[in-house]
């Protein structure tokens, strides 16, 4: 978890985690940053783009930047990596690209890294959209900026805590198959409206 790293760095005025209805001991390791985050918690899975729209509900800050909670490897540098072109305003949304343990180089898997910083004026009129997307959410952020400037950065140090090591061998998978459904399923309703 790259919690310690946020918590930490001087970028950042405010910090919000949403605990999605983990069932894994997410809950316990977040009382200890209790002072340092804000926390909401969903008694049940609400799933991603909804965790999403929530936290984005709840922020005050100008500049949002979204990351995943199974990330490892973070570092100060990696998160002024992902601001800095915004607040230079060269562009309106940063891509932070990971090393995938097994899918190295699948390039699909960069556009739809859960790393990145926005602008909020752009995606605050989307939200009840982001909201019903579940693992689609990177999907409709986007389709959000597919007319403006986007870039990627490496994130080399930075990689994703594979779902195999998380949970037991049927929950991954179906979990990994969830995932994909929902990331499909975004994926066609994009496709849909511009064929």
């Amino acid at each position: 978890m790259g919690l310690e790293c946020v918590t930490s760095w001087k970028g950042a005025t405010e910090t919000i985690v949403i605990n999605d209805g983990s069932s894994d001991a997410s809950g316990i390791v977040l009382k200890r940053f209790s002072s340092s985050i804000r926390l909401i918690t969903h008694k049940t899975n609400k799933g991603k783009g909804h965790a999403m729209a929530k936290g984005i509900q709840k922020s005050q800050g100008d500049i949002l930047m979204f990351l995943d909670g199974d990330i490892k490897g973070l570092t100060y540098a990696d998160l002024d990596a992902l601001i800095q072109p915004i607040i230079r305003f060269e562009t309106d949304m940063t891509l932070g690209i990971v090393r995938f343990h097994r899918l190295k180089r699948f390039s699909i898997a960069s556009s739809i890294t859960g790393q990145r910083a926005v602008w909020k004026k752009n995606i605050t009129p989307h939200l009840q959209r982001l909201a019903s997307s579940g693992f689609g959410a990177e999907i409709v952020l986007n389709d959000i900026h597919k007319q403006l400037r986007v870039v990627t950065v490496q994130l080399s140090t930075v990689t994703i805590v594979d779902k195999f090591k998380k949970h037991p061998l049927h929950m991954a998978i179906i979990s990994y198959i969830r995932e994909w459904f929902e990331v499909a399923s975004e994926w066609l309703s994009v496709w849909k409206v511009y064929t």
